[in-house]
């Protein structure tokens, strides 16, 4: 009898191919996304502004100083998304509770939008609030379930376009998995 050479090495290939795909799923099942938790639960890097690394502005400037981090405002233009301090690069997961705190404060009494997003179009939104800031800082603290499939690639986002020019200061800034 002839033996195909040829055969162990499709036999081995088949195997290998084979058992990736069994890790392969497509449920709804959080434990099954391709979302990677990070150990401290913690999403937002840099939240205290030790520096303004992990921190992305779009229509004004940014400045750290003494772990605050302050958006100068000059030209807030027409929509809110026309001046914006964000940050991307986490995921949010199917039926998991998050806890989002900030202390804010501006030279001028002023209202902002804080979201987060799908990071690209549709621009799905999973979180938003309108935010009122006067010269004192103010704690706060919103806690939301998220109801939508998971989504690993959203966006952190405070929106503080179509106001009047002002200066708008941010600490403390995290985003953790309950």
């Amino acid at each position: 009898m002839l033996l195909n050479k040829k055969r162990p090495a499709l036999l081995i290939f088949s195997t290998l191919i084979g058992s990736l795909l069994v890790g392969c799923s497509t449920t709804d099942d959080p434990s099954s996304d391709n979302i990677v938790l990070p150990t401290d639960r913690e999403l937002i890097l840099n939240g205290q502004f030790a520096n303004d690394d992990d921190w992305w502005v779009a229509g004004a400037g940014l400045t750290v100083k003494n772990a605050e981090g302050c958006i100068d405002i000059r030209s807030p233009g027409s929509k809110s998304w026309d001046v914006i301090l964000g940050q991307g690069g986490f995921g949010l997961i199917k039926g998991q509770t998050y806890t989002l705190e900030f202390n804010a404060r501006a030279n001028v009494d002023t209202t902002f939008k804080t979201l987060i997003q799908h990071q690209g179009a549709p621009y799905t939104t999973y979180f938003s609030k309108n935010i009122s800031v006067t010269d004192k800082s103010a704690p706060f603290t919103y806690t939301f379930t998220h109801l939508k499939k998971s989504d690993a690639d959203t966006d952190f986002q405070m929106q503080l376009g179509a106001q009047k020019p002002a200066t708008v200061c941010f600490r403390n800034i995290s985003l953790k998995i309950n």
